[in-house]
């Protein structure tokens, strides 16, 4: 399931890319209008896995929301969207430098919005099917499994067969996530 978040100071601007991300049936979606509120919620939800991010806003801009939450986590799990009438090549350059691959200027187009919102809501909606796939395998060995990991792989034995994962790919492909206990 999508998650967004819109961070943006402007309520008119907040409503419009809200309105149009139901188009795309995106309906769970938070809305802040200041840097500080928006640091706050990448941090304590860790289900929101889209960012639309104004660079000027009150308290924290863009930018320092990014570097300040990077402090703490990673975006490895989000795919932001850099909101600005002030896109000029450097303030892309620093979005850029801080993991930002999506851009759009204000004021922008229906036509603009969906050439750059509908491949990520896809490429979400793939990640989320790959990882339900996964753990769909895994809950068929719940009953009684053995699991190993002998640092490349993970397998994982059951009373219906084995289960061979190749750790590092998966990881590179967003099928498995590592977390720290």
């Amino acid at each position: 399931m999508i998650k967004a978040l819109i961070a943006d100071d402007s309520q008119i601007m907040r409503k419009i890319i809200k309105t149009n991300l139901e188009r795309y049936e995106v309906y769970d979606v938070l809305e802040v209008s200041n840097g500080d509120l928006a640091l706050q919620l990448l941090i304590t939800n860790k289900n929101i896995n889209l960012l639309f991010l104004d660079l000027i806003m009150p308290n924290k801009n863009g930018l320092q929301v990014l570097k300040d939450f990077l402090k703490k986590e990673s975006i490895e799990h989000l795919e932001i969207v850099a909101i600005s009438n002030e896109l000029t090549s450097d303030i892309v350059s620093k979005f850029s430098q801080l993991g930002v691959k999506n851009f759009i200027p204000k004021p922008f187009d229906i036509e603009q919005f969906k050439m750059v919102v509908v491949p990520i809501l896809n490429k979400i909606k793939d990640k989320k099917v790959k990882r339900i796939d996964i753990q769909d395998v895994y809950k068929v060995f719940e009953d009684k499994h053995k699991s190993e990991f002998d640092g490349s792989k993970i397998t994982i034995n059951g009373s219906n067969g084995s289960l061979i994962i190749d750790y590092t790919n998966a990881l590179k492909m967003g099928l498995l996530e590592f977390q720290k206990r």
